[in-house]
């Protein structure tokens, strides 16, 4: 529980420094339709991030005992729904046709990045089950690509 506690307030004082970031990364708007934009950008980037510190987490708490193979599930598998929730509204705004230019890419590399996080947490998922060399390499890639995408993201302008 100790070590839970602890990497539940790193990832919380992380989480709040990508936050502030991500406001002053997005900043310059002054309509409300910007405004708008620049806090679905801040609270996706901020979300992709953290689903990213969440389902490594678990993954490396159950590779280490922290989680038993039961918990480890239910939380992946938690991730996972809300992952899928969040990718479905953000396809949605894409469908609307609401969005041009950089704002129409940039929620389109946010969807494209939840599904590498969800696939890496189904591949961990799938690695639980079997052992299987072909799932735990599925997710190391997954979770190099989504990275790569995560900083691209956080770096974008």
């Amino acid at each position: 529980m100790k070590v839970e506690k602890r990497v539940g307030l790193e990832a919380c004082r992380v989480g709040c420094l990508i936050m502030a970031g991500c406001f002053a990364l997005f900043g310059g708007g002054v309509s409300a339709q910007d405004e708008t934009l620049k806090a679905i950008g801040a609270l996706g980037a901020c979300n992709l991030y953290m689903t990213y510190i969440a389902v490594g987490s678990v993954a490396d708490g159950h590779k280490h005992d922290a989680y038993d193979d039961d918990e480890a599930e239910k939380l992946l598998a938690s991730i996972s729904r809300f992952t899928a929730k969040v990718n479905e509204s953000l396809q949605a705004l894409l469908d609307a046709g609401v969005l041009s230019g950089q704002d129409g890419k940039f929620i389109a590399e946010m969807v494209g990045t939840l599904t590498l996080l969800s696939g890496q947490a189904d591949s961990y998922l799938q690695y639980m089950q079997t052992s299987g060399k072909e799932y735990a390499d599925s997710y190391s890639r997954h979770r190099k690509e989504a990275w790569e995408k995560i900083k691209m993201l956080l770096g974008a302008r």
